[in-house]
């Protein structure tokens, strides 16, 4: 059961980190997860996992950079 949640909750991250997430599928797995659906809310995760993700990918690219 847990190991399902897993990878319930790892779908609905890596649907939240696009760009154009499928509001379909995020509705579905936050209904499993019993997390409570908002739009507002989605799109305020989304926007913050899109944000960290660009994020740390500059990062990488300063790390790969010699000085």
């Amino acid at each position: 059961m847990l190991l399902v949640q897993s990878e319930d909750l790892n779908v609905l991250v890596q649907e939240l980190s696009k760009k154009n997430p499928n509001p379909q599928l995020i509705k579905n797995k936050a209904d499993v997860l019993g997390i409570p659906y908002s739009s507002d809310l989605i799109i305020l995760m989304s926007e913050v996992l899109v944000f960290l993700s660009q994020n740390d990918h500059k990062k990488s690219i300063m790390k790969e950079k010699p000085l």
